[in-house]
């Protein structure tokens, strides 16, 4: 099922509506799984040879791993969904609401680089209103995302980002000026 959930990610043809179908075809899975290691604990509990087989005691704890990823793997479905609906509604991950905002994603690119983004706007307006204009477009906005949670000095994010060369030249003549 998460198989052919991230085709459409790739170019796969599943709507919105597979999707989910999925996504609650993996909850059920996971109820019965969860279901059936509380009836498996509850024998163990009760059961003072099963308690003494450390194979036994294996097994239980490698079914508590399967159901910890089962339950990622669901997580990871509704998120991806999650954002197939924003991208099918328009919006894409923190995509301004109005053209005139400014892109959540942009906003926090700026704040790592040093950039203001109210003296930016003000003072190169027209390279501004480019970059704004391109940041909600962009089709590495998860990437961009991941990396400014996770690593936001990182440069990797100059490789993919269509403001990189902009921003870049931002940086370098605002601190020129100071």
């Amino acid at each position: 099922m998460l198989e052919r959930a991230v085709e459409p990610m790739q170019g796969g043809g599943l709507s919105l509506k597979e999707l989910r179908h999925d996504l609650d075809q993996t909850r059920g899975v996971i109820d019965i799984l969860e279901r059936a290691s509380q009836e498996l604990t509850t024998i163990v509990d009760g059961d003072q040879a099963i308690r003494r087989n450390r194979w036994r005691q294996r097994q239980l704890h490698s079914i508590s791993e399967q159901l910890a990823i089962a339950r990622g793997k669901r997580t990871s479905l509704a998120r991806m969904i999650e954002n197939l609906m924003q991208i099918d509604n328009g919006r894409s991950i923190g995509n301004p609401s109005t053209p005139d905002e400014v892109d959540d994603l942009l906003r926090g690119r700026m704040k790592i680089l040093g950039l203001d983004v109210d003296a930016t706007a003000r003072e190169f307006r027209e390279v501004f209103d480019k970059i704004r204009k391109n940041c909600p477009r962009c089709g590495d906005r998860e990437a961009c995302a991941i990396d400014l949670r996770h690593d936001p000095n990182a440069l990797i994010w100059e490789a993919y980002c269509p403001n990189s060369g902009l921003l870049n030249a931002l940086v370098a003549v605002t601190e020129a000026v100071s």
